[in-house]
């Protein structure tokens, strides 16, 4: 047995060399550049949305007499009411509008820009409510106090009125 293991010879079998899969990696990158120019055509529609100017009708509602409280809530996290006094001098009933609103640290720094829907104080036997302008809507020529609310301010906010400007807005 062992001469038949001395004749016989071990010729190691080489594989063939791979070739590089070009058909695979270049539908790979196609696709890869489908992808990112959808999502850039997604990103620029939607920021489209958002640069544009406010209704023109924003101009009749003005916010005053901005004043801030603040409470606790039942997880201990504080939340910022930003009240005052909106008027619609306008010809239309307002029925939607939301507020942006810019909260800036002590060297005037935005540290926290955000949206929300305006929302109108509506008094109720023994408490007062806010409403949004859907349920509660803002006529023409009328001023009603409002209340936004505003929880996660940075803690490096100077402790003074967000800047408040209107966004989109709703009348008929």
């Amino acid at each position: 047995m062992t001469a038949q293991m001395a004749e016989t010879q071990f010729t190691p079998v080489t594989e063939p060399p791979r070739s590089t899969p070009w058909a695979a990696i270049g539908a790979g990158v196609g696709v890869l550049v489908v992808v990112m120019g959808g999502v850039w055509l997604l990103s620029r529609s939607s920021n489209g949305n958002t640069t544009e100017g406010p209704d023109p009708y924003a101009v009749n509602l003005r916010l005053a007499d901005v004043h801030l409280s603040m409470a606790e809530n039942l997880a201990g996290h504080s939340i910022l009411y930003v009240e005052g006094t909106a008027t619609n001098s306008g010809d239309k009933t307002i029925t939607r509008a939301a507020v942006r609103a810019e909260f800036k640290d002590a060297i005037g720094q935005v540290v926290l820009r955000t949206q929300t829907p305006l929302m109108m104080t509506t008094e109720r036997p023994g408490y007062s409510d806010a409403v949004d302008l859907s349920r509660s809507p803002l006529r023409a020529g009328q001023s009603r106090p409002f209340k936004l609310t505003f929880e996660g301010v940075p803690t490096a906010w100077n402790l003074q009125p967000p800047d408040l400007a209107i966004g989109a807005l709703t009348a008929k």
